[in-house]
């Protein structure tokens, strides 16, 4: 099975550099892509809330539940490896980014010189597993095979473009922090990541459970972080879908589910 997604993985990076359609998209991305540091500020004072925003809480993946919004201009959180981009896709790893960067131009984006010296490079110096608040924008990644277990490649009609939020969670494999402090940590990361989203002109946010995998945060705080922040930005988006797709265990949709629907 992991020779499958590695197959996938170098099918999809031919593929990306060989034909035209997604040549130009990864050009047009990399003219385009944006780089914010923790310290940069992300002014959006001057943007008024215009919506009646829908909460969404799914069983989808990411790009799944990304393209039933393919008229709008959507926002994909790339559950971000901090220290390699694509995480472990070349290896056949199977998270979230490494999925993203399978079915997709986004590995193209992220990978360049210029985003492994600037974002990947200085969390390595950096070496803290909680990781900061940079966010790579990545805007019109070209989504050209299907999210479901075939990942096959689809007619150039179902192509369709996101714009790729590159942040990372907190890695808690290892890590000692309190329930307080984690709380306050994920606000902040919120709060930055539909900044960015929101200065980028994005209308639907596809997020997720956030670091609640293999980085083991406990999805009651990051979902409480979330409904913090979702209610703060109530109003700049139609629609903010927090896709939240598991195998066996349904512990994070159901906590997502109580924290966003239900209080």
């Amino acid at each position: 099975m992991c020779d499958f997604f590695k197959d996938v993985f170098k099918d999809t990076m031919k593929l990306y550099s060989t034909d035209e359609t997604l040549k130009a998209s990864v050009e047009f991305t990399l003219a385009n892509q944006k780089l914010y540091l923790e310290e940069d500020e992300v002014d959006i004072s001057d943007i008024k809330p215009k919506f009646e925003t829908k909460i969404v809480v799914s069983k989808k993946r990411s790009f799944q539940a990304a393209e039933a919004y393919n008229n709008e201009s959507v926002g994909v959180l790339n559950f971000a490896n901090s220290f390699e981009p694509g995480g472990g896709v070349i290896y056949g790893a199977r998270a979230q980014e490494e999925s993203l960067c399978r079915l997709s131009t986004l590995y193209a984006a992220i990978s360049t010189d210029e985003m492994r010296q600037d974002f990947y490079d200085k969390h390595i110096d950096d070496d803290d597993p909680l990781a900061t608040d940079d966010v790579i924008y990545s805007t019109g990644v070209t989504v050209f095979k299907s999210d479901d277990s075939e990942m096959k490649l689809l007619d150039k009609s179902e192509w369709f473009n996101v714009n790729v939020l590159t942040c990372a969670a907190p890695d808690l494999y290892d890590e000692d922090i309190s329930d307080d402090e984690l709380f306050a940590l994920h606000v902040k990361r919120w709060r930055r990541i539909l900044s960015v989203a929101l200065k980028n002109g994005c209308t639907t946010l596809i997020l997720g459970a956030f670091g609640c995998g293999a980085f083991r945060n406990n999805p009651e705080i990051v979902a409480k972080a979330a409904k913090k922040i979702v209610d703060e930005f109530n109003g700049y988006f139609k629609c903010i879908e927090f896709a939240v797709a598991c195998k066996d265990d349904w512990t994070n949709y159901e906590v997502f589910n109580k924290y966003l629907l239900e209080t």
